[in-house]
């Protein structure tokens, strides 16, 4: 009977010795890997020619390469406006840097830039735009790179496009009580240096009732920068630019604000205050990074 009590003792010792001559064959899990797409502002220069542009870094951590798109790249005062797309640039990086390995030659894929509110059109490898010695680098928020075409020198330097998700309180004109929209996108754009930038409010509805949500954007707005942040002010009133669905931007005067007061801290947080024609509303958001996939 005690010969009997043993043998499942005997088989889980055998099964124990089986799994460990196992782990040494075992492959440790690939990390998890993640596709982040981030939009940089900044000024690109080609030859002489100068222009502010948005330039969107897509990285794969697993696999360390980038796709960098510029976006509205002139070449002359005449030309239309083209993006460029630089594809599997092969990064090294740290916890800190990702750095852009120097590549012999890139093919970029070209395509006329969309206009604001149009899906953007496919681009098509294009030799005349070669670039050779392309090398650059992100660090903390700011992002770089320069290259040769046959058009002259091109560099850029940028930073990160401040965007953000929270939530927004709406006081309707006319009504007694607020209502709250969650997961509302703003984005705030420096431009002349950081004196001004555009506020751009993604899906705004100012009425609970009202039957379609709108993109506004808001030029000029004054900036004031302090040790970590800046401040966000409209003192006059300012007819916004108001967009529904594909259209572009046109103005709205019915929409026009008043007063704007926040700030935009670095620690990746905004803030503000608003007055318009329609009612009182606020927001409160957290920088968005775009995570395109995870866990591949």
């Amino acid at each position: 009977m005690k010969k009997l009590l043993f043998l499942p003792l005997f088989a889980a010792l055998a099964l124990l010795a089986a799994c460990s001559d196992d782990d040494d064959n075992i492959t440790p899990p690939a990390p998890e890997q993640h596709v982040t797409s981030v939009d940089y502002y900044g000024v690109l220069a080609v030859g002489d020619i100068t222009d502010t542009v948005r330039c969107t870094v897509v990285y794969n951590n697993a696999a360390k390469v980038a796709d960098i798109t510029v976006c509205g790249m002139r070449f002359s005062d005449k030309m239309p406006a083209v993006d460029m797309r630089m594809a599997g640039i092969i990064c090294s990086a740290t916890s800190t840097d990702i750095v852009f390995a120097p590549s012999a030659t890139v093919i970029p894929e070209v395509s006329v830039s969309a206009a604001p509110g149009a899906p953007s059109q496919p681009g098509v490898s294009n030799p005349q735009y070669a670039m050779t010695g392309l090398a650059g680098s992100i660090k903390d928020k700011t992002m770089e790179f320069s290259a040769a075409m046959p058009m002259g020198e091109v560099s850029f330097h940028g930073t990160v496009v401040p965007l953000f998700t929270g939530s927004m309180n709406v006081l309707a004109a006319g009504e007694e009580k607020p209502f709250t929209m969650d997961d509302v996108l703003c984005e705030v754009e420096l431009e002349d240096g950081g004196v001004l930038a555009n506020l751009f409010i993604y899906g705004a509805k100012f009425a609970e009732g009202m039957p379609v949500k709108v993109d506004i954007k808001l030029p000029g707005v004054s900036c004031r920068h302090f040790n970590d942040g800046y401040s966000i002010a409209v003192s006059d009133s300012l007819v916004p630019l108001v967009r529904m669905g594909a259209a572009d931007f046109v103005p709205m005067p019915v929409f026009t604000f008043t007063k704007v007061s926040g700030e935009v801290r670095d620690a990746g947080l905004l803030y503000f205050d608003a007055s318009m024609t329609r009612g009182l509303f606020s927001y409160e958001g957290e920088r968005f990074i775009k995570i395109i996939k995870s866990g591949l």
